[in-house]
Parts: C-alpha cells; sequence; structure tokens
C-alpha cells in the first residue's frame, strides 16, 4: 500500500483522529453521498465496504447488510466498538485471499484505491468481482488530477495520503482490466475546498 505514514499524516491512523478530520475536510458528506446516489444499497442487499475505515459508511447503509475490511487494527477495533452486531468488520489487506463471504449485491471502495499501486488496485478489482453476484456493482471514488480543478484542489491531491493520485483515464485504464467501465464521473462539489477533484467509477459484473 503506497500511502504516507510519516509527520502529521501518521495520526490519521488513529480512528478519532481520522474521524474528525474528515468531517473538516467535508468528507462525511461525500461518503454520504457516495453511498446513497452511486451505491444506492437497498434494503436487504449485501454491500461490501472496501478499505472501510472506522466503517463510517455503515450509517448509511440503508438497511443493507453491512460487511466491511481494513488493514489498519485500530479502524476495525473502533468499527466493532462503534457498531456492534450491525456489520461483520474484517482485518485485512485487499491483497489477501478472503474466503467465506457472502455474494454481494455491492462493492465499494471510497478513497482507498489512490493508496494502491497499480497492481493493488487490479487485485482489488479482481477481488470485488470475485465476490459479487452476477449485475452486482462495484463503485470507487477517489480524488484525482482533472481539468479544470483549482490550484488549490491539485496542490492537496498532490499532497494526499494516499501516494498515487491518478488522473481519470489512468485510474479508467487499470480498472477496465477487470470490468466494463458503466460509468464516470468526476466531480468538483463533494468537498469544500473549491474545485477539487473526485473521480467516481461505477463497474457492472
Amino acid at each position: 500500500m503506497a500511502q504516507t505514514e510519516s509527520g502529521i499524516k501518521a495520526i490519521l491512523k488513529n480512528p478519532l483522529v481520522y474521524s474528525v478530520f474528515t468531517s473538516f475536510m467535508g468528507v462525511k458528506k461525500a461518503r454520504k453521498e457516495i453511498v446513497e446516489k452511486y451505491a444506492k444499497a437497498a434494503p436487504g442487499d449485501y454491500l461490501l465496504d472496501i478499505g472501510c475505515g472506522p466503517a463510517q459508511a455503515l450509517e448509511y447503509a440503508n438497511g443493507a447488510h453491512y460487511y466491511g475490511f481494513d488493514s489498519n487494527p485500530d479502524y476495525i477495533r473502533d468499527a466493532k466498538n462503534r457498531w456492534g452486531d450491525r456489520g461483520v468488520f474484517m482485518c485485512l489487506d485487499v491483497s489477501e485471499n478472503i474466503e467465506d463471504l457472502p455474494d454481494f449485491d455491492v462493492a465499494m471502495a471510497y478513497g482507498v484505491l489512490h493508496h494502491l499501486n497499480d497492481d493493488e488496485v487490479v487485485k482489488l478489482c479482481e477481488l470485488a468481482r470475485g465476490v459479487l453476484k452476477p449485475g452486482g456493482k462495484l463503485v470507487t471514488c477517489d480524488p484525482c488530477f482533472a481539468e479544470g480543478q483549482s490550484r488549490i484542489g491539485h496542490f492537496i491531491a498532490s499532497r494526499d495520503r494516499g501516494r498515487n493520485v491518478r488522473t481519470p483515464k489512468e485510474t479508467e485504464a487499470l480498472v477496465s482490466q477487470v470490468f466494463d467501465i458503466v460509468k464516470t464521473e468526476v466531480r468538483f462539489d463533494l468537498l469544500w475546498i473549491p474545485k477539487c477533484a473526485a473521480l467516481i467509477v461505477e463497474c457492472n459484473k
């Protein structure tokens, strides 16, 4: 996993610090929109949250059966303490083989791909495709370098903890090795930072 773990960025591994920081940046609102507008899990659906962090997406899961995994044991411990049996939380890395999972209607990876190298992105997509039902959907959302973004948006993306912020075409090229991409969208309004670009990719199995 390619991300900066030194200096102030290291403290983001703490669940409380991470939650406060992401709320300040407007990530809570953005995550809510990704879950509700793009993932669209219905009550009774099975939702897999890849790189779930402290499982903040569960708040918007709309009665879906929620499964989340993350490689940070502190995030998973915090998720279990907060949500109890409202979800299934696993401390795993995207490169691991995950067994004994149900078939999922929706998989999502919010803010994950830019923390991964190219091979790991393909591995994540293969993992998602392997656990999705026929017709199931993968939704990803990450900061990107895109035409029309502001200088401050570009600067913040370039200083992100994840060291693999890509252009839309670069991300599409990786994901399309595994999935037929149904839709991509660059959004400039998900965070409070003016013209901060985020790429949303939707894929169907």
